[in-house]
């Protein structure tokens, strides 16, 4: 469910502040159906939680970014 505050600048993420879209302006193998974005992918979480800072190539191919079994 989207937690957004407009009032304290907290737009379009889950109470976990995991956002709700993502703008990648390249290939991007995406996680399997049903399987979550922060299981596919090892650095996701970081990149978010560090607001962009952290593993800004959270997403590519690189030795232990990715859970491979999960992403298609």
């Amino acid at each position: 469910s989207d937690v957004s505050d407009y009032d304290n600048g907290l737009f379009y993420q889950t109470e976990n502040g995991l956002p709700w879209a993502i703008n990648i302006a390249e290939p991007f193998d995406y996680p399997i159906e049903k399987s979550a974005i922060i299981d596919a992918f090892n650095y996701f979480d970081e990149w978010v939680l560090s607001g962009g800072a952290d593993y800004p190539d959270w997403y590519t191919d690189k030795t232990g970014y990715r859970n491979t079994p999960l992403v298609y």
